[in-house]
């Protein structure tokens, strides 16, 4: 499926796509610059990350756009976290007197709030909320915990890596038990970690499960390989975090443009928010998952890799 999102149609889809993002109602260049990874996030639903990645990278080379990174903003190499950070800005934004050093400001300003966005500080809390949700989903699902962040289960164990599973839990009175990878991320778990996952599932002789914000481009390797994908779409927060993500979200969500918009302008609001249960259709799809295999649970089948795709 990769390669097909590869092709020359494709690519030049998602190039006619983004270079509308970069200009107003009006045919005007926007002066707002955006990081790659944000792209990637809005356009989620209509391209695979590495299609925006290098439709962005040749909308560069054909000089409508203009990348700036730290080869030539030096303060992003002075970042801690994100250093490596980049930028594109419509081309036409920065010419005149000014422009340039504007819109430099403007990468700093932003940068800086993806610096404190990406502090572990915070990235720990979101992963250990995310972990408490699954786990109260997973026991009102009557799912028994048997096993937190181990790789051993029923004298079976993982030992090529120091890998592990978050949780191991096993149907009530049924034959299901799923090993089950948690990421509360905006980006996607590497198809190297999946297929690692999958192995260690396959060693213990469990189903693997993979509990994600958002994990579309691997959907069908990790079925393939006998997995099942629970994904929910946002990046969830706990109480206490409605300032955090609300002051993130309108400075990377982009007004006016919504997911619906016939010309394909993405996802109009970041996908963060605080909640405190699972979104309702996510639950309701695991559980008929659930129904259908509880008697019959799927093999792992390690003949489909993500990586080798």
């Amino acid at each position: 499926m990769e390669v097909l999102d590869m092709t020359d149609s494709i690519v030049d889809k998602a190039k006619e796509v983004l270079s509308m993002h970069f200009i107003d109602a009006r045919g005007r260049p926007v002066k707002t610059p955006y990081y790659q990874h944000q792209l990637q996030v809005l356009y989620e639903r209509q391209f695979f990350e590495w299609v925006v990645a290098k439709a962005l990278r040749e909308l560069v080379k054909e000089g409508r756009l203009v990348m700036l990174d730290k080869d030539n903003v030096a303060e992003l190499g002075r970042l801690k976290i994100v250093h490596g950070i980049r930028f594109y800005a419509n081309a036409d934004a920065m010419v005149g007197p000014d422009a340039e050093q504007s819109m430099k400001r403007r990468v700093m300003a932003s940068a800086r709030h993806v610096e404190k966005y990406s502090d572990a500080k915070h990235t720990r809390v979101a992963g250990r909320h995310l972990e408490s949700l699954v786990k109260a989903q997973l026991k009102a699902s009557q799912f028994e915990i048997v096993g937190e962040h181990t790789s051993e289960y029923a004298g079976r164990k993982w030992i090529e890596t120091d890998h592990n599973l978050d949780f191991i839990a096993h149907k009530k009175g049924k034959k299901l038990t799923i090993g089950v990878e948690v990421k509360n991320t905006l980006g996607i778990i590497p198809r190297e970690e999946i297929d690692i996952k999958i192995d260690i599932c396959d060693r213990l002789g469990i189903v693997p499960v993979f509990a994600v914000r958002w994990i579309k481009p691997h959907l069908n390797c990790i079925r393939k390989q006998g997995g099942f994908s629970w994904m929910f779409r946002v990046q969830m927060f706990p109480l206490g975090y409605e300032k955090f993500v609300s002051d993130f979200s309108k400075r990377f969500s982009v007004r006016g443009k919504s997911s619906d918009d016939k010309a394909g302008r993405g996802n109009s609001n970041f996908p963060v928010t605080v909640r405190t249960e699972l979104p309702e259709k996510p639950v309701a799809i695991f559980e008929q998952w659930v129904a259908k295999v509880e008697d019959n649970p799927p093999s792992v089948d390690t003949s489909h890799r993500c990586t080798q795709l």
